[in-house]
């Protein structure tokens, strides 16, 4: 578990320090943008059918690959005066604090429901990965959301 997260914290590296750089490169953001939905949405599914190591390690390349966070917090930015966008940021890192215990309650509740053996607690489906289907259903809609607002025309490119 240590080294998976390690390896996690060194993903993040590589993919803010240089594959991020590269991608602006030659796409637009926008289009980065979709591209790191995507792939959260396939991350999240190879995590929920992972039946080893080496599946959770092919999540965690997919989540490297396609890591857009920094991409997006710059558009959202944009949308504001200078002398607004440090209001923005903070606001984004509220709603960022907000979500880091949220989620893994979450997590836990679901994993619980369909993990317990007890019948009137749990689903009549056993299946830990649940989970990781619920948070790619979360990044479906928000795929969507960002698909609709990235190509808006009053968005400031």
């Amino acid at each position: 578990v240590g080294y998976f997260f390690s390896m996690h914290g060194l993903s993040l590296i590589v993919s803010q320090g240089y594959l991020i750089g590269l991608y602006k490169e030659h796409f637009q953001e926008a289009n980065i943008v979709i591209f790191g939905y995507l792939t959260e949405v396939l991350h999240f599914v190879i995590y929920a059918v992972a039946s080893s190591g080496s599946g959770m390690y092919l999540g965690l390349l997919i989540q490297m690959v396609g890591n857009c966070g920094p991409i997006l917090k710059g558009i959202i930015v944009r949308q504001v005066d200078l002398t607004e966008q440090g209001n923005v940021q903070g606001s984004l890192m509220a709603l960022q604090t907000l979500a880091r215990p949220i989620a893994p309650l979450l997590g836990n509740f679901l994993f619980a429901y369909f993990t317990a053996s007890h019948p009137a607690v749990s689903s009549q489906v056993y299946y830990p990965g649940a989970p990781m289907f619920f948070f790619a259903a979360i990044s479906c809609i928000a795929l969507l959301i960002a698909t609709k607002a990235l190509y808006h025309p009053l968005l400031k490119k």
